[in-house]
C-alpha cells in the first residue's frame, strides 16, 4: 500500500508511515523503496543491485518456525487492511483472508506486480511480504492475468453476503485463492464450483484446492448449460450483460455478482438477487472494476454503449435488473432481452439477510 504525494513523488515521510508493512523496515531498505516507486513512477528502469537484494532479505528468518509465524502476522494484517479497505461489516471476511496463504497460489517467488494502468515490475526476491500488498500479482503477466486486488473481492464478497452451508460457482477462478477464501465463508458444509477456462490455470487451482473437500475445479467454460443449481454465483470476467445460465442457476433469492463492462475497460461489479416471481430482479452496483474479460460474453456494440452509459453517469441509481418486453423511462441500460433500471423491484422479491 504505496501511495504518492501530492507531488506525485513517493516521500521519505509518508513511506515510513507506511514501512510496516515493508518487508525490511531498515533505513537503507526504506531509501531504496523510496528511488524505486519513484522511478518506476517516471517510467524508469530500476536496478536491482545485490545489496539492495540483501537488504530485503535480511529480515526472512532461517527458522522455519519463525517464518510460517512471520507469514500468520503478515497474513492476518493484510487481512485487516483489506476487510477495513472494502468496507467490509462481516467479521468473517477478515477471517477468511486470514486464514487463506497467498504464497502457494502465486508459486515461486520473485514475482511479477502489476503497477496500475502500468507494466509489471519485478520484485527484488521471494519475500512473502512482497504478496501481502492490495496489488495485482501475475498469474499470467503475457496475458493480463492476475490474483485480483484484495480490497475489492473483500467487499463484493461482503456484498455477495454468503452464509454457512451454501453452494456457490466461481466463475473466473484463476489458481484458486478466491475460490478458497468463498470455501472458508461457506464453511465444511458447503460447496464451491470452481470454473476456470484455462486449463493450465485449472490445473494450478486443482492442485491450490485439494486439501478442500467441497471444492470442486471444473476445467472448462462456466456460461454453458448445465450448470449446478446455487445460493450464489460469483464472477471474476467481464460481460456486456448477465449470461442467462448464471440467472437460471440460482436458487430463489439467490446472488449473482459479476463485472459489468466492455473489454479492456472499466465498469462495475452488478449485484443481482433472484426474485420469487416476476420480471425484476434486485440490482445494485458494488463497487467500480475492471477485470479480463469473459470468453463468449462479449459484443463489441454492446461494449460501446455500455462504456458510454458508464461514462454518462448514474450508474450508482440502478435498483433492479429487468427481463419484461419494453424498458421504459428508467431504463439507465439495456441489452438483449434485460435492461437495468432505477426504479425498485415490486415488494413481492425476496431479500438475502445475513
Amino acid at each position: 500500500m504505496l501511495y504518492p504525494d501530492n507531488a506525485g513523488k513517493m516521500s521519505w515521510n509518508r513511506l515510513h508511515q507506511e514501512a510496516h508493512f515493508l518487508p525490511c523496515r531498515r533505513p537503507s531498505t526504506i531509501r531504496w523503496a523510496v528511488e524505486f516507486v519513484n522511478r518506476v513512477q517516471a517510467g524508469q528502469t530500476v536496478p536491482m543491485t545485490s545489496r539492495t537484494k540483501a537488504a530485503a532479505r535480511a529480515t526472512q528468518p532461517d527458522d522455519p518456525a519463525a517464518a510460517a509465524d512471520r507469514a500468520a502476522r503478515l497474513r492476518g494484517f493484510f487481512a485487516c487492511y483489506v476487510a477495513t479497505k472494502g468496507g467490509a461489516t462481516d467479521p468473517r471476511i477478515e477471517q477468511a483472508f486470514t486464514a487463506v496463504p497467498r504464497e502457494p497460489v502465486a508459486g515461486p517467488g520473485p514475482w511479477q506486480i502489476r503497477v496500475p494502468d502500468g507494466p509489471y515490475i519485478p520484485t527484488p526476491d521471494d519475500d512473502p511480504a512482497y504478496l501481502y500488498q492490495d496489488w495485482l500479482v501475475a498469474l499470467d503477466a503475457a496475458r493480463g492475468i492476475n490474483i485480483g486486488e484484495a480490497g475489492l473481492h473483500a467487499r463484493c464478497l461482503d456484498a455477495l453476503a454468503l452464509r454457512d452451508g451454501e453452494e456457490v460457482l466461481h466463475v473466473g477462478a484463476g489458481a484458486g485463492y478466491y475460490t478458497a477464501v468463498i470455501a472458508h465463508l461457506v464453511g465444511p458444509s458447503g460447496r464451491v464450483h470452481a470454473f476456470e477456462i484455462d486449463a493450465e490455470l485449472a490445473e494450478r487451482a486443482r492442485r491450490n484446492l485439494a486439501h478442500l473437500p467441497g471444492v470442486h475445479v471444473h476445467a472448462r467454460s462456466g456460461i454453458g448449460d448445465g450448470l449446478p443449481p446455487a445460493d450464489a454465483v460469483y464472477v471474476n470476467a467481464s460481460a456486456v450483460g448477465p449470461s442467462w445460465s448464471w440467472l437460471d442457476a440460482l436458487r430463489t433469492g439467490g446472488r449473482l455478482m459479476f463485472p459489468l463492462h466492455a473489454p479492456g475497460g472499466y465498469g462495475a461489479m452488478l449485484r443481482v438477487t433472484r426474485p420469487s416471481h416476476g420480471p425484476a430482479w434486485p440490482a445494485t452496483f458494488v463497487s467500480t472494476a475492471g477485470f479480463i474479460a469473459c470468453e463468449g460474453l462479449q459484443d463489441q456494440a454492446a461494449g460501446r454503449r455500455l462504456a458510454a452509459a458508464f461514462a454518462g453517469g448514474g450508474w450508482q441509481e440502478v435498483r433492479s435488473l429487468r427481463t419484461d418486453d419494453a424498458p421504459d423511462g428508467t431504463c439507465w441500460f439495456a441489452g438483449e432481452g434485460w435492461w437495468l433500471s432505477t426504479e425498485a423491484a415490486d415488494d413481492g422479491t425476496i431479500r438475502v439477510r445475513r
